[in-house]
């Protein structure tokens, strides 16, 4: 359809939800992305290859979350396992920091995280986009 540069953001950690799913991470759904996200890099390159002048950048969430989970100072947060709202209706409880937190609630990330995705991803690291950075993409002619 005439698309030529494609920013695509791979599968994250699927299987670690804070409470009230569960804050253990289910490693088969984890694997399953694993899986998926493995096969990514080749199908992209394959297609590249394929189709002249196609370029693209995978950001890669499974690897940026890791990341984070494992040390969430060195990225400005404080928790990466609880949720900052609690579900409870028809009363709602939210944290007094939620910049300090990775999940909003039980299944969405909060501002801050999803600027801090954002940013991995346009300008880097380069371990966490694939060939290159969305900023790289955005600018090749």
């Amino acid at each position: 359809m005439g698309a030529r540069k494609l920013a695509i953001v791979n599968v994250g950690l699927i299987g670690c939800m804070p409470p009230p799913y569960r804050y253990e991470c289910d490693q088969s759904l984890n694997d399953n992305a694993t899986s998926f996200d493995a096969a990514l890099k080749p199908l992209m390159a394959g297609l590249a290859s394929k189709m002249s002048g196609l370029s693209y950048s995978i950001g890669d969430f499974y690897g940026f979350t890791t990341a984070v989970f494992a040390n969430p100072s060195n990225y400005g947060l404080v928790n990466t396992r609880d949720s900052c709202s609690e579900w409870g209706y028809p009363d709602w409880t939210y944290c007094y920091n939620p910049d300090a937190y990775w999940f909003w609630d039980p299944e969405f990330m909060t501002d801050r995280a999803a600027k801090l995705t954002a940013a991995a991803f346009y300008y880097g690291p380069p371990q966490f986009t694939f060939p290159i950075t969305f900023k790289a993409l955005l600018e090749k002619k």
